[in-house]
């Protein structure tokens, strides 16, 4: 997300319990009831700590294809397929082809998932302050005082999933201007487009 950093999600220990020691490439997509449970609860868990918006863009998921989102890609790191830190929820725009899909954006992996580093702005481990521009929501700029490797990462995120692209900037403009209305606003808004002569 590019207006607040997030915290991984927590699950029961019984729903990790079903998921605990799988590595393997292949092991996310088996159909047994303990990796459908701790998808489902995943789910939940994901779309409330991101208040039911895409990791990335911060479009609502409810109108865009929520998918749960394997940051560093689980064909290429299957070790932290099921790690929650690893696990977002994106819409399908941004989680597809040509945007982030298998793109591997692990810069250097040393350590626990923790300590690895990554070409993009990951919603967990960085905080979006350090890299954009919060001022206005709608054009995402990159933070004038950052490092050049801060500006380097907040570029690539912008550019990976076209978050100034004139149909994201658009959306997140309606958005805003929805927002400020009140309900009375919204009200003669409806009654005037569905007056009929």
């Amino acid at each position: 997300m590019f207006s607040k950093q997030l915290k991984p999600v927590t699950l029961s220990p019984s729903t990790l319990d079903d998921v605990k020691g799988l590595v393997d490439n292949g092991d996310w997509n088996k159909q047994t009831s303990g990796i459908k449970n701790f998808k489902q609860q995943l789910k939940i868990a994901l779309n409330k700590n991101q208040n039911g918006r895409c990791v990335y863009c911060e479009r609502l998921l409810v109108e865009n294809c929520p998918e749960i989102e394997h940051i560093a890609p689980k064909s290429i790191y299957p070790e932290v397929q099921f790690d929650l830190q690893n696990l977002a929820y994106a819409c399908h725009r941004c989680n597809f082809p040509p945007h982030k899909a298998d793109k591997d954006i692990v810069e250097n992996k040393e350590g626990t998932y923790s300590n690895w580093s990554f070409k993009i702005v990951h919603p967990y481990f960085d905080n979006p302050a350090d890299y954009f521009e919060t001022g206005r929501k709608w054009y995402i700029e990159i933070k004038s005082s950052a490092t050049e490797k801060e500006k380097e990462k907040a570029r690539r995120t912008i550019e990976m999933f076209e978050l100034n692209k004139s149909s994201m900037i658009e959306e997140r403009i309606k958005e805003s201007l929805w927002a400020s209305f009140d309900d009375d606003d919204i009200k003669r808004i409806l009654k005037i487009t569905t007056y009929r002569t």
